[in-house]
């Protein structure tokens, strides 16, 4: 963590009629159930794989701390995601 990163926490909420595709938040710790975030994107889960969609930014490191808990919490293993930039698209997927 660096000094301009204060402690957060990643939550996933789960969507009705759908196991397996969460909304995955990281907020400030302490922070309520709607109250506001810092990082969002939607998390499709498929066993031990959680691909990842919508994020405008990557997180930064402290978010990414808080996102890897989570998901290790849900059994996620590995979280993938896919990586547009000038030169093509490639795959990413990492473990936890």
């Amino acid at each position: 963590m660096t000094v301009n990163e204060p402690p957060v926490i990643a939550t996933l909420e789960c969507h009705r009629n759908a196991d397996a595709v969460y909304t995955l938040r990281v907020h400030a710790l302490g922070a309520s159930f709607g109250g506001p975030y810092e990082w969002a994107c939607t998390a499709v889960v498929r066993g031990k794989v959680a691909r990842l969609h919508g994020a405008i930014r990557a997180p930064n490191p402290t978010q990414w701390r808080a996102i890897a808990e989570v998901m290790r919490a849900h059994s996620v293993e590995f979280v993938s995601w896919e990586r547009r930039t000038a030169r093509g698209v490639r795959d990413v997927r990492i473990k936890l």
